[in-house]
């Protein structure tokens, strides 16, 4: 279930998709709503910039200590990086 801020009307200058409800705006808190639920926010709110930047910035966070490899551009390269992917597999399996 989302969790919103609540915002007064005139103060509010977002652009983004809101509910009124007795001239209180409604704003979702991305920073509380679990990866999957901002996820499934955006998947439903195409054009919320602010979404599809909070989520990029947590995909962002949590692969921060991920493996970097450079483009294979030769065969030497190309071989590396099959074994790489090859060792991984394998790892993936044992466990």
């Amino acid at each position: 279930m989302a969790r919103f801020l609540f915002l007064q009307g005139k103060n509010c200058k977002s652009k983004l998709p809101v509910m009124v409800y007795g001239g209180i705006l409604i704003k979702p808190d991305f920073e509380t709503m679990s990866k999957a639920e901002l996820r499934a926010y955006y998947l439903a709110h195409r054009d919320d910039n602010e979404a599809f930047y909070t989520l990029v910035d947590r995909l962002k966070a949590d692969n921060k200590d991920a493996v970097r490899y450079p483009f294979p551009d030769t065969p030497e390269l190309l071989k590396e990086m099959e074994e790489n992917i090859r060792d991984r597999i394998n790892k993936l399996k044992e466990s």
